[in-house]
């Protein structure tokens, strides 16, 4: 069989060869559709049924992973927060009331119908990363509701390829998986963190339609020059093999210097700051020894939280200063508006200059609930390390004066319940 050479994107850096597991994520789509009418009642009681036996899967997962990897749990603690959504909750239930289809079908064009809704916000890719776990958790109640449609995964020792990979696919077949290749996902998904996390190579961007599943036994990840070779010759696997060994060993030396602290050769000390944008991050930033967090960027939790409140940044802020202990932490005020609009839908509207116009410090000057909310959080949460704030997208000392007051405003508040 002839080798076979295609690019890549490296979401998950290594070098990684083995039998190849190629997954169809549509073995869980229906592919036969009714027109027949079905009782209303008992087609609730099984869509109710598979989202409860879904809860109950990713809680033996969470229980499965905790205390062991921060960042898995994370994002198993957002799905399970996600499937109490009204989506899952309320809009699929009424549309079985109103359409009278099997809850699996129903389901499936909720689903649709989500992702047309926002179809205007495909090149955004935070929003398109929410998208895909609306999809992965969509996945998991139809495998209880079809469960001679799911197929089990068994790639243990095998290299994962799939055109779209999830958080649930990923964990549902991690045992002894060697790595994963897929068409498309971004360096910011869940599934990306997930491998990450666990140190797996994953490359994404492959072209797999030019690939003939059926004649291709074996394939090489080479995350460091982007590209993955199908039926690698007897020499190009030896290559590799002797490549593998020697970046094993490499790393091996980068992480005992990991805590070295930094200095330039005329003895001037570097701080060498992390930028992040989520909890899931830190772990990874204290493994390598940081001297502390050069940016949070708030806003992405509207993204991670079914709701964002005053405690809930708390808890939030306060891990971030507690693991860092007393390093610089710096936590960017919401910034929103512009591009990220999507995030914060209550102030949405359109206008001329989105991305430098109204956004940053003078949306949050003008939604001031929000903006106290914040800023109590952070001053509440100070009391645990070295914090500083940084203020997004400032365009005149005014919106520093008027942003002054505010605090003023906030720490008076706060002495008040001392």
């Amino acid at each position: 069989m002839k080798e076979i050479i295609l690019p890549c994107k490296n979401l998950s850096s290594g070098i990684a060869q083995g039998e190849v597991y190629f997954f169809n994520p549509d073995t869980i789509l229906s592919k036969h559709k009714t027109n027949e009418k079905v009782k209303v009642d008992i087609e609730i009681k099984k869509y109710l049924d598979a989202l409860e036996k879904s809860r109950l899967d990713m809680e033996s997962l969470v229980q499965m992973i905790q205390k062991q990897d921060d960042s898995i749990q994370d994002i198993l603690d957002s799905h399970l927060q996600i499937l109490s959504d009204p989506f899952f909750t309320e809009e699929v239930v009424q549309k079985i009331k109103k359409l009278q289809k099997p809850s699996y079908q129903v389901l499936e064009m909720a689903l649709q119908e989500y992702k047309n809704r926002f179809f205007h916000l495909k090149t955004d890719q935070f929003f398109q990363e929410r998208i895909q776990d609306i999809t992965d958790i969509s996945s998991r109640v139809l495998g209880h509701l079809m469960p001679e449609k799911k197929e089990n995964v068994h790639a243990e020792g095998k290299i994962f390829v799939s055109t779209e990979l999830t958080p649930s696919l990923i964990l549902n077949g991690l045992k002894g998986v060697k790595g994963f290749i897929s068409e498309k996902d971004s360096y910011t998904s869940h599934a990306a963190i997930i491998a990450r996390s666990k140190n797996i190579p994953y490359v994404t961007q492959v072209d797999l339609c030019s690939l003939n599943p059926k004649s291709m036994n074996y394939v090489i990840i080479d995350g460091i020059d982007q590209k993955v070779i199908f039926n690698p010759t007897h020499e190009t696997r030896k290559k590799y093999e002797e490549l593998f060994c020697n970046l094993v060993k490499y790393s091996q030396e980068l992480d005992k210097k990991a805590y070295i602290p930094s200095y330039t050769q005329d003895k001037k000390k570097i701080e060498v700051l992390a930028n992040i944008e989520s909890t899931q991050d830190l772990d990874k930033v204290i493994k390598y020894g940081v001297d502390g967090i050069g940016l949070f960027r708030s806003e992405f939790l509207f993204l991670s939280e079914e709701s964002v409140t005053e405690e809930s940044q708390l808890n939030i802020y306060k891990t971030l200063l507690e693991k860092l202990k007393n390093k610089l932490v710096t936590i960017r005020l919401f910034d929103l508006g512009g591009e990220k609009s999507f995030l914060y839908p209550q102030g949405w509207f359109l206008e001329k200059n989105p991305l430098l116009g109204f956004r940053g410090i003078r949306f949050l000057l003008k939604e001031k609930k929000l903006l106290y909310s914040q800023l109590r959080a952070l001053y509440r949460s100070s009391i645990y390390g070295n914090l500083r704030i940084l203020i997004p997208m400032v365009s005149d000392i005014s919106e520093i004066d008027a942003l002054q007051k505010i605090i003023q405003e906030v720490q008076k508040d706060l002495k008040k319940v001392i």
